[in-house]
């Protein structure tokens, strides 16, 4: 909306632009050959910026269409996983969950997106060592913490993190499960898998 204002505002300069070009010849003739010739190489240049700026909007238009395809076809994947599943950045901020990781935090997977997973952990230093750690490469990265849901007692899950490869930012998928009753007592412990 704002670069089709933006285009528009320039248009309406432009077009004050050649009417004081054109008053300008009509009132002083000596003055308005170079003030002409000024004017015409301005005008020529705001005209190819203004071209410009139209096939940047379709170009940013059809990079919008595309990127909300991509992100549909992404959640749907999500969707499909059959265990919670959610993605994080590397400041552990949730991009995206499904709907059994958003019945775990007992947070709609909607209202996931954009909080810290960190808020749910029961010891969050340990669990901020352990951002620090996530695999960049092709390794993965096995936890035991235990969690801490809106309205929930704590308890344990088992996270797989592994990293995305997808292009931008550096992003990590938890898959995470139910620990075992027998896991170790400690709050955290994660193990890098190769």
């Amino acid at each position: 909306m704002a670069d089709k204002d933006a285009a528009r505002r320039w248009t309406r300069m432009l077009d004050g632009l050649r009417a004081r070009a054109l008053r300008v010849r009509r009132t002083e003739p000596a003055a308005a050959s170079t003030l002409e010739q000024l004017l015409a190489e301005s005008l020529g240049t705001a005209d190819r910026l203004l071209q410009e700026l139209a096939v940047s909007q379709l170009e940013v238009q059809q990079l919008r269409r595309g990127l909300d395809a991509e992100a549909l076809s992404r959640q749907h994947l999500f969707d499909q996983v059959p265990m919670a599943c959610l993605s994080t950045d590397e400041a552990g901020v949730i991009q995206n969950a499904n709907q059994p990781a958003a019945e775990i935090l007992n947070v709609s997977a909607r209202h996931l997106r954009g909080r810290q997973l960190l808020h749910f952990a029961a010891d969050r230093d340990s669990f901020a060592l352990m951002l620090r750690a996530l695999p960049l490469d092709d390794s993965r990265l096995q936890a035991v913490m235990r969690i801490r849901p809106r309205e929930r007692s704590l308890f344990k899950l088992n996270a797989l993190i592994v990293p995305e490869r997808i292009p931008g930012p550096p992003s990590w998928l938890w898959f995470l499960t139910a620990a075992a009753a027998e896991a170790s007592a400690e709050p955290f412990s994660a193990q890098k898998l190769a």
